[in-house]
């Protein structure tokens, strides 16, 4: 599995960014396949690029100028796309030196690329590529345009982005785990015991027992075993604000996909279908924390049918309704215990004495308290804290009197007690955090609460120890190097800042009257409404509203004196700077409207003040004249993103500033000298800025700790003194022009981090380097240094040194073995000939990367000397051999040697090896064991993704303690051979091509086998043979799960009852030869008038039985499809399946078996419609003993008498019963139907019934996946449907069969083709022109007779054409226009006569109505003949147009259809459907509209065109549609 998949043109960007990128995101820890154009070769290495991409998690493709000129690109473009809609991969473009318009509409470079592949390649092949490129080009990415063409910086920003999309999910240790483990495995316990496929547990309680805490502890345990998990937390909170469904929706959206949707989510209900989108199938480890009510689980789409049979899903909830709700099973209800009293007594004296056991004076004090928190742990936590300080034996008492006084379990009142008794100063510290500061760094509100005059630091201390304050440790993962990055952040349990608002809400319920306002509507209402009164103290969104319906004026906060912070992010004023009171500590206005800040604006309290992303032009640029009109206290300014601002403030009106923020402001060139007089400055950010040069002043901050100066590409000398910032600890050089580092950097000794990635001038460190003591991380990643000083191995505290793409360097010192800290050693695509043998003296090693190092073919004999090893890459160097036998470490976890190309083998001593991932089989044989014995004799558990063998590699059989083995993605895998004996777990998944497992009989271990998507498996061998199964899973395996033996109808149950389970005892005297049906009644929830807007095309159902056998029960949990659902207008649904012969889907049922604890569940329609629900209503288990061939369908008869106990059928207003496919019913009568049959991807198809005005969902084609990145042509005769297209090396013809309802193979033509123009007319279609497999254009045409199945050539036609259009008219095939072999745009037609067998040809037959346009991007003519007449849709007019024959000309008969659009004919259909013409269009809201008009009711005066169905959110980019006629 790769993290990222690079796709680029390798001359314009391998040795420039593209490789840049992939150093970067190697660096980081980033899995990449970075592919390497000119070794592209041959169809081997086109499936392997195609199975890399399948096989990353984010597709990046860099969008140069010549991009579009290799095919390869285009191809892997193509494979892109899919798996962004099939798999919901991630897609990142990278636009370098093109814009995205030209990607997306293939103009500029691009265009010319196009011209030059239409020439070359099929039109098919060529759409495909454009359709991937209008795709991805409208994808937001990075342009290296918007960040001034800075392209270390646009690395940086990718490689931010990508560490986001992959980062991990653990959400951090819990402090005083006590009695946590006893929790978390009762939990767990309870969640393996469910039976059916998805156990969903409920945690109810009490709040303050440790719900949450529990669920986070066992999630920590068990997220790694996941696919996707997503813990949301606090949900009950989070729903209370406004669009607080729509936040979580997305929030559990990004978690399973790492994709953003932020501002997509248009109502709760198109969130939902996302939801079940991602999570459909998906084994999902899902935890619902907080829980209050059945709006939260419907717009949270849980239902536990949508999962995987290894999801779990876990809700905590305070009320046990909600799990009544959630459907949560009686025994699958966890109610946490209050802590015994020893467990209590611990948790209590760790927050009171901070030891587990209290001192033996205050052992019974300590009970005594023990008795009132009832074991709830938060009490007990708060109730510690509160004690914490008090060392007095009376004044615990007296407290706990007062304390006895309250219920017990009351947390809130106790909480409410621990309040009361708190200071003043404290109170209002406390409501501040509760109500604005969870989340900020502790630095910053402790400066606002000193502002305020309060006694801060003593104030937190005994909040905290209180418990109502907590400080974590916040850590950020932005790949720049910068390691303030990581800071103590504010936090607070939900139960106590619950609380502190409570406390701030009751005080008026009046919004003014409030001291504090945090909930945006209420700001919003208060400032517009000009509600302020004396008693606000602060006005801050706990949300980051933007107020931009807020108009300020002078005096607005007049009516406040106590305001003390303020935020009014967007509000636009009238008059000049709002009037700030003097009480103000924290000041936001970002977007502040102003160009001009007043020339006398200052505050003398304002601590804290934001005003990014403004409009200012000029501010603080006169010195003050008075010392006493300043901002004396203010610490944090924020003019980041200030665009406008070319000249920096006069730094002297900041006397205290210890954070100054001016990233991003592009147009500052100088720093004023002033900035010397902030004595106090600790962080300074230029980043991004067009400084040129440091004034020499800046050398006296002498409190300055990070300098970061990243991006400021104007800047190429730093001065001299820069060597007396003594407390520098950072320093940020990165993207600089910087030519060499002054002398005096040896002079700052404190400096722990030092960057200098992409310094493309430097090429050369200071000898002073090595005085630098206290360094611990050196970056060089792309610098020109051609050498290390001697004097870096004085770096005694270095433990990461990346030389990376430091492509000049070519060796490096012997002193490098002195570096006895060093952690990570990266020489990525440096030009290393030789590691010198001091490298094995590098005690601390952990990561030593060289890959890509091209010049380097040998190691060190010494290597194996480095004990604490983890990780080795020698990822594409020329290495030719390791030294003997790699004797891998125990601590080696990761040998990377692929692309060594001049590595034949390696001999590997890996004998510990227990789990192994085999991503890519190709290649395999690379690695061998020392001797004939197993390569993993340890090996228990194997994982292949991916592979390209149809068969498995015998050395997979031959290890001998191998218990799991995982299949997953194996596309071209058709029969496993010989298991191992020991094996005990089988997951096959995503293998369309399986046809057979081997038999299992001999596995007697084997306890637990799952099958996922393996459409082409039929049966299971020897199941029965197995002893120890314990579990069978089946999904997706349709012709496993399928009978022929099936029917369906609509009726009315008629019995008022429904049970949950049902069994079946087995007796072989009674029941032998008998077979066995299962008879399932639905129940279709909806209104009679939403029956209009869409049809079911199947349902999704859940069987599951227990099978027991002697003293051994199996589990069958089986996922099948029950098709050809037509809608009840009223009633019910009935189906019945009868199995083939006398077993349980493969397992033969005999003697005293016993099928038990039977279950059905609808687990939804196939295809969905809003507000529709499907349910069980009734199941019971029949025998038939009437003998049946297994293809002879039942009849109504025989299956009404068979349920007429529970249900009676229903007729229809013909009086003909509605059972079964009526599709047979048809083909019997030999009436040949109409359906309009629309793709919008590959693989899956829909299919419109007119004369029901119904939509069906085919079965999914069972084509490779291959087949996919090829574009495809189809076609509709006889009673079948014709998809062209190819697979592998050759082309192929998928067919469906109406009556029969599935797919198979159709006879091949006798000259492959795509691209060509067709018709057909009753059992017979003519296909002429097209592509071939070269891409040459062809004069060929050939006819199918859908009878016999079989194709017959035909004359050649007159011209050779491609991208044509053909229809029947007049009883003989016409082929329209199309282009020429020379590449020209025809208007002639040729006519073929059936009867002389002949062609003739047609000058002028349609004209080029879009001359304009080039042909590239226009779709092929839009005909259809309907009556004998042919018509035409011209896009240029949206016209529809009438071929008059006599005299080849055209005219106008009436507009197409308002609302219709496509993309120069792509994405839009116009067909001929039995007497009325329809076209077929995708709307913005992805709803598929079908229009249809009669000609003969009239042309332009007639009637407009009629919507003759809507398909709603089923929609794309319409690939393909065919009519089947009826003719």
């Amino acid at each position: 599995m790769y993290d990222v998949f690079l796709s680029f043109r390798g001359e314009e960007t391998r040795n420039n960014f593209t490789g840049f990128l992939d150093r970067a995101l190697r660096r980081e820890k980033i899995n990449v396949f970075m592919d390497e154009e000119d070794l592209r070769a041959g169809e081997e290495i086109r499936l392997a690029l195609l199975d890399a991409i399948r096989r990353s998690k984010i597709s990046i493709p860099v969008f140069s100028k010549g991009y579009a000129n290799s095919k390869w690109c285009l191809m892997e473009l193509v494979e892109m796309v899919r798996c962004h809609r099939c798999n919901g991969q991630i897609i990142m473009p990278i636009f370098f030196d093109v814009e995205p318009r030209d990607v997306c509409h293939q103009s500029g470079s691009f265009e010319v690329s196009f011209q030059k592949h239409e020439e070359r390649y099929d039109a098919d092949t060529v759409k495909s590529w454009r359709e991937a490129l209008i795709l991805v080009g409208g994808i937001s990415g990075n342009d290296l345009q918007q960040v001034n063409g800075n392209q270390p910086k646009l690395v940086d920003l990718v490689v931010d982005r990508v560490l986001k999309e992959s980062s991990s999910n653990h959400l951090g240790n819990v402090k005083n785990p006590i009695g946590l483990d006893e929790r978390a495995h009762d939990l767990l316990s309870l969640s393996n015991s469910c039976l059916r496929g998805v156990p969903i547990v409920g945690i109810c309680g009490i709040g303050g027992i440790g719900k949450t805490t529990i669920a986070r502890t066992l999630y920590n345990c068990i997220f790694k075993s996941f696919h996707k998990s997503c813990f949301l937390l606090n949900i009950r909170e989070k729903t209370s604000v406004a669009n607080g469904l729509v936040f979580l929706q997305e929030q559990l959206i990004y978690s399973v996909s790492k994709k953003n949707v932020g501002g997509t989510i248009s109502n709760i209900y198109r969130g939902k279908e996302m939801i079940k989108e991602k999570l459909q199938g998906e084994n999902v480890l899902l935890i619902l924390d907080d829980v209050d009510s059945r709006s939260q689980l419907d717009a949270l789409a849980i239902e536990f049918n949508w999962f995987g049979p290894k999801s779990k899903i876990i809700i905590t909830t305070r009320d046990e309704h909600i799990l009544d709700l959630a459907k949560v099973d009686e025994d699958k209800r966890y109610w946490p215990k209050e802590l015994d009293d020893e467990q209590s007594l611990q948790l209590f004296s760790l927050h009171a004495f901070s030891s587990d056991q209290p001192p033996e004076d205050y052992k019974q004090l300590s009970h005594d308290v023990l008795r009132l928190a009832g074991g709830l742990p938060l009490t007990l936590e708060v109730l510690g804290s509160y004690f914490f300080d008090k060392k007095d034996k009376e004044e615990w008492k007296k407290r706990l009197q007062g304390l006895e006084r309250i219920p017990d379990k009351e947390v809130l009142k106790i909480l409410k007690i621990s309040y009361d008794d708190l200071e003043d100063e404290e109170k209002s510290i406390f409501l501040d955090a509760a109500c604005f500061f969870v989340g900020w760094r502790r630095e910053t509100v402790i400066s606002l609460w000193e502002g305020c005059g309060f006694d801060t630091i003593s104030a937190i201390r005994r909040l905290t120890q209180r418990s109502f304050l907590k400080f974590t440790k916040k850590e950020s993962y932005a790949p720049t190097g910068i390691m303030s990055d990581s800071y103590d952040e504010l936090m607070m349990h939900d139960q106590i800042q619950a609380m502190g608002r409570g406390i701030v809400l009751k005080e008026s319920l009046i919004e003014g009257e409030r001291s504090r306002l945090y909930i945006g509507e209420e700001i919003l209402d208060v400032l517009q409404e000009n509600k302020g009164t004396h008693k606000i103290e602060g006005i801050l969104s706990s949300f980051h509203e933007l107020f931009s319906d807020v108009c300020l004026h002078k005096d607005y906060f007049a009516m406040m004196p106590k305001l003390r912070f303020l935020n009014i992010d967007g509000a636009h004023s009238i008059e000049d700077f709002p009037r700030l009171p003097s009480s103000l500590t924290l000041f936001s206005w970002k977007m502040c409207p102003l160009k001009i800040l007043p020339a006398n604006f200052y505050h003398k309290k304002l601590v804290h003040m934001d005003l990014s992303n403004s409009q200012i032009r000029q501010a603080w640029t006169n010195k003050p004249q008075n010392e006493n009109q300043r901002f004396q206290k203010l610490k944090f300014l924020y003019l980041r993103q200030c665009d406008h601002l070319c000249e920096s403030p006069i730094f002297s009106w900041f006397p205290n500033l210890e954070t100054l923020d001016l990233q991003w402001c592009g147009n500052m060139v100088n720093l004023h000298k002033s900035i010397s007089d902030l004595k106090s400055l600790v962080e300074l950010d230029l980043s991004e800025t067009q400084i040129e040069e440091l004034p020499n002043s800046i050398c006296r901050l002498f409190s300055l700790k990070m300098l970061n100066l990243d991006g400021c590409k104007s800047l190429n000398k730093l001065p001299e003194s820069i060597g007396d910032l003594k407390s520098l600890v950072e320093l940020n050089l990165s993207g600089t022009q910087l030519e060499e580092l002054p002398n005096s950097i040896c002079r700052l000794t404190s400096l722990k981090m030092l960057n200098l990635n992409w310094c493309e001038s430097l090429n050369k460190l200071p000898e002073s380097i090595g005085d630098l003591k206290s360094l611990v991380k050196l970056y060089l990643y792309g610098t020109r240094i051609e050498e290390l000083p001697n004097s870096i191995c004085r770096l005694t505290s270095l433990k990461m040194l990346n030389l990376t793409m430091c492509m000049s360097l070519n060796k490096l010192p012997e002193s490098i073995g002195d570096l006895k800290s060093l952690v990570e050693l990266s020489l990525d695509s440096t030009k290393i000939e030789n590691l010198p043998n001091s490298t094995c003296r590098l005690s601390s090693l952990e990561r030593l990367n060289l890959s890509g190092c091209e010049s380097l073919n040998k190691l060190p004999k010494s290597i194996g000397d480095l004990n604490s090893l983890v990780e080795l890459d020698l990822y594409r160097t020329k290495i030719k051999s390791l030294p003997g036998v790699v004797q891998l470490s125990e601590k080696l976890e990761i040998l990377r040697i692929e692309d060594c190309t001049d590595l034949s083998t390696v001999k590997i001593s890996w004998g510990g090896t227990r789990c192994l991932c085999i991503k890519n089989l190709i290649g395999i044989n690379t690695l061998i064991s020392v001797d004939d014995s197993p390569m993993f004799p340890n090996l228990v558990e194997l994982k292949i993704e991916n592979g390209f063998e149809s068969t498995l590699s015998p050395w997979i059989s031959g290890h001998p303690r191998l218990q799991k083995l995982v299949l997953d993605g194996c596309t071209w895998l058709e029969s496993l051979l010989e298991l191992p004996p020991t094996l005990t777990y089988l997951h096959v998944k995503r293998c369309p091509s399986l046809q057979k497992l081997p038999d299992l009989s001999s596995l007697k271990k084997l306890r637990e086998v799952i099958l996922d998507d393996c459409g082409e498996l039929e049966e299971i061998r020897g199941l029965e043979g197995t002893k120890s199964l314990e579990a069978l899973y089946v999904s997706g395996c349709e012709s496993l799960t399928d009978t022929p033996r099936r029917i369906h109808g609509q009726g009315t149950l008629l019995v008022d009852q429904f049970s949950r389970s049902d069994s079946l005892n087995v007796n072989d005297g009674v029941y032998k030869g008998l077979r066995l049906i299962l008879c399932v009644v639905f129940a279709i929830n909806m209104k009679k008038e939403q029956i209009v807007q869409g049809n079911v095309h199947g349902i999704r159902t859940y069987l599951k039985a227990s099978i027991r056998r002697e003293d051994r029960r199996t589990l069958f949990a089986i996922n099948m499809e029950i098709n050809d659902i037509e809608f009840p207008t009223e009633g019910d649904i009935i189906y019945i399946h009868h199995f083939k012969g006398f077993d349980w889907f493969g397992f033969p049922l005999e003697g005293t078996d016993v099928v038990e604890e039977i279950s059905v569940v609808a687990e939804g329609l196939i295809y969905p419609i809003k507000s529709i629900d499907c349910e069980v209503k009734f199941w019971k288990l029949l025998l038939e003993n009437t003998p049946f061939d297994d293809l002879q369908m039942p009849n109504q008869e025989s299956c009404a008498s068979m349920v007429v106990d529970f249900f009676s059928w229903a007729d229809d207003d013909a009086g003909r019963s509605r059972f079964g496919p009526e599709e047979v019913k048809s083909r019997q009568m030999d009436v040949i139907e109409q359906r309009v049959y629309l793709s919008f991807s590959v693989r899956c198809w829909e299919a419109f019934d007119p004369a029901r005005n119904r939509w069906k969902r085919l079965p999914r084609m069972p084509c490779s996946e291959v087949f996919l990145s090829r574009g495809m042509e189809s076609l509709a005769v006889g009673t079948d449907l014709l998809v062209f297209g190819r697979q592998v090396t050759s082309n192929v013809i998928w067919m469906y069969s109406l009556p029969n309802h599935r797919w198979s193979i159709c006879p091949k033509m006798n000259h492959s083709r795509c691209l060509f123009g067709s018709s057909s007319h009753g059992e017979i279609a003519i296909v002429a022109g097209g592509s071939d497999m070269n891409g040459d254009i062809v004069n060929h045409a050939e006819l199918y007779n859908s009878k016999l199945g079989a194709w017959e050539s035909l004359s050649d036609m007159n011209l050779p054409r491609k991208h044509c259009s053909g229809v029947f008219m007049d009883g003989k095939f016409y082929v329209i226009g199309g282009i020429s072999s020379e590449g020209e745009r025809l208007t002639c037609g040729e006519e073929y006569n059936m009867e002389t067998r002949a062609w003739r040809r047609i000058n002028d037959m349609i004209p080029d109505w879009d001359e304009a346009r080039s042909l590239y991007f226009r779709s092929r003519p839009l005909v259809a003949v309907v009556n004998n007449q042919l018509y035409a849709a011209d896009l240029t007019t949206n016209e529809v147009k009438k071929y008059v024959k006599s005299n080849n000309t055209w005219n106008v008969v009436k507009r197409l259809p308002v609302g219709v659009e496509s993309m120069y004919g792509w994405g839009l259909a116009f067909k001929a459907c039995g007497d009325k013409l329809i076209v077929v269009n995708t709307g913005m809201n992805k709803d598929v509209v079908l229009y249809s008009w009669r000609p003969e009711d009239g042309n332009g005066e007639g009637p407009e065109w009629d919507v003759l169905s809507i398909l709603e959110g089923a929609g794309g980019f319409l690939l393909n549609c065919t009519v089947l006629s009826g003719g």
